[in-house]
């Protein structure tokens, strides 16, 4: 066995620790747009309680957040202001289909999951960013 020389096992170990407890970019990036699209759909929201289109991009980010309880009532709202819009009408049908069958389970009151009961991730809604 070789020694490593100590200086560039202390950097080894640091980068190590830095990569590890450093978060990932992607992660805060999609976080900051995440916040930044609910705030404009807020402040749309604002201006018009009554826009199906700023309803539903709420909804689309609330889901995204796991608040589906939320983005159920927004996708509800759009739909009852659009009910032509087969885009929201899609949407609504898919968060409920999820919620559901996997939505109203409590993951503590069951214990013992096997790995085909665990809850696959909620459906994707309409893409919520705007087009550049």
């Amino acid at each position: 066995m070789t020694a490593v020389p100590r200086a560039i096992g202390a950097s080894a170990i640091l980068a190590v620790l830095l990569a590890v407890s450093a978060p990932s970019t992607a992660q805060d990036d999609a976080a900051q747009a995440a916040a930044g699209n609910q705030f404009r759909f807020e402040r749309q929201l604002r201006v018009n309680p009554f826009d199906p289109a700023a309803l539903n991009n709420l909804a689309v980010v609330k889901a995204e957040q796991g608040r589906y309880d939320d983005a159920m009532d927004l996708l509800q709202r759009a739909a009852r202001l659009a009910p032509e819009s087969a885009e929201i009408r899609t949407n609504v049908e898919r968060l409920k289909a999820w919620r559901d069958t996997w939505g109203s389970r409590d993951p503590l009151a069951e214990p013992e999951l096997s790995i085909s009961q665990v809850p696959p991730d909620p459906p994707r809604l309409w893409n919520a960013t705007p087009p550049k």
